[in-house]
């Protein structure tokens, strides 16, 4: 991959050369004429300029060449670490499969980590990720409403899923989200922002939550075992705030698992935070006492002061790419707006990235973080995890 760069800065260098060439004969063209061919300055004008449209045009071909040559090597990019995205999915599956490479349960550095999980958590199973075949893409036959949750709780069609947050410019995964979905035989999976809706009106969306981070500690503790250790995104919403008996168990849990606490961020959309009171942003930034960290996702609106957001208590700054690419800046254009954020000590995290155009612009604009299906589209856990 360094070789084609190489090869393209020498092509870069050698179209810049050809072009200087083009504009110089144009205008040395058109002195010979004024001096020699004609008195009149018109044919010497009109070569300069068709010398110059010329330089123009070929200008442009070298830009569309250029743009074409990127793509192909961040294409390569792409191929390489969704490679690497694989390799470690299934590194999981062969951590799970020999235990004796997992942290003892008794071990003093996972404080209390097998003792003290709720009843219901004591049963999970540590298999890891479902072969590449069970990856299903997502289908919306029919709309989700209270019956299908209801089913799905009761029929065990719950499916967890971990979508990798990844390093830019290299694209190695560097986090994983994990979210759930219905696994529906007739709908397949279906989308978890959907989901993530009809659960809410449902009243189900506090236990799923919570389910979700009990499971993602399971997870880390094998994760702990690859050569480069990740960190879990699991949603919070004010339903969940807002449920003492659901809350107080998720305090718990963390409050005694302070060792993964480090590894888990709690990622709350900028909507929802914005609609919570005092009492619930003061709840949620108890977290922050017992290592755990805050993230604000799905920003539709970026202009938000920075540095109220880090004094108030949170870490990482989640937007979709396509509104940090297009939207208005004000007076900064994007790389200053990017720069802004890590000014303010916020992690910045553009997701929703399904192009490779969206990605190259983020990388120019040094965007460090990013996620969407164009890097790994979400992978189901095995079942039993739950």
């Amino acid at each position: 991959m360094q070789a084609m760069e190489i090869e393209s800065d020498k092509l870069w260098f050698k179209r810049l050369f050809v072009l200087t060439c083009i504009i110089v004969i144009g205008v040395s063209l058109g002195v010979l004429i004024s001096r020699f061919g004609f008195a009149s300055p018109l044919p010497a004008i009109v070569a300069s300029i068709g010398g110059v449209v010329i330089a123009y045009i070929g200008w442009q071909h070298f830009a569309l060449s250029r743009d074409v040559n990127n793509l192909k090597i961040h294409a390569s990019h792409s191929a390489h670490y969704l490679e690497e995205i694989e390799r470690r999915m299934e590194l999981l599956s062969q951590v799970s499969a020999e235990p004796r490479e997992l942290p003892d349960a008794d071990d003093p550095q996972i404080t209390q980590s097998s003792d003290t999980l709720p009843a219901e958590t004591e049963q999970l199973n540590t298999d890891a990720l479902e072969p590449k075949s069970m990856t299903a893409p997502v289908k919306k036959l029919q709309p989700l409403d209270k019956k299908d949750v209801r089913s799905a709780l009761k029929n065990g069609e719950l499916g967890m899923h971990l979508q990798p947050i990844v390093e830019l410019p290299d694209r190695k995964p560097a986090h994983f989200e994990a979210f759930m979905r219905i696994n529906n035989k007739s709908k397949g999976y279906l989308d978890n922002k959907e989901f993530r809706k009809v659960a809410a009106a449902s009243g189900f969306l506090p236990s799923l939550e919570q389910k979700v981070i009990f499971a993602s500690s399971r997870i880390l503790k094998q994760l702990v075992t690859l050569e480069k250790p990740a960190g879990i995104f699991c949603s919070i919403s004010p339903e969940t705030l807002r449920d003492g008996d659901v809350w107080e168990k998720i305090h718990k849990f963390i409050a005694k698992n302070k060792v993964l606490a480090s590894s888990i961020t709690l990622q709350i959309s900028q909507r929802d935070y914005l609609a919570l009171n005092k009492k619930e942003r003061t709840q949620l930034m108890t977290l922050k006492k017992l290592k755990a960290s805050v993230s604000l996702s799905n920003v539709l609106d970026p202009a938000i002061d920075l540095t109220e957001l880090k004094s108030s208590g949170i870490d990482s700054v989640k937007c979709p790419g396509s509104i940090l690419i297009h939207s208005d800046h004000g007076d900064l254009d994007i790389k200053d707006f990017v720069l802004s954020f890590s000014a303010a000590g916020l992690n910045l995290i553009a997701d929703e990235i399904e192009r490779e155009e969206e990605a190259i612009a983020l990388m120019n604009a040094g965007v460090a973080l990013a996620q969407g299906t164009l890097f790994a589209p979400p992978r189901p856990v095995k079942s039993d995890l739950l």
